[in-house]
């Protein structure tokens, strides 16, 4: 995933209250979109091309 993205997810998952910054920036790409979809209720499917 492009670094942009991965800055929107977690920016997304800690305004929610779902996560520390650090600790997100530290998971695998997968995890951290795993962590995003559960957070928005969104498919990960919807994402594989991010």
């Amino acid at each position: 995933m492009s670094d942009e993205f991965r800055e929107k997810a977690i920016g997304v998952i800690v305004e929610f209250g779902h996560g520390n910054a650090d600790e997100l920036k530290a998971l695998s790409d997968s995890d951290l979109l795993k962590k995003y979809c559960e957070v928005t209720g969104e498919s990960a499917d919807d994402y594989k091309d991010a």
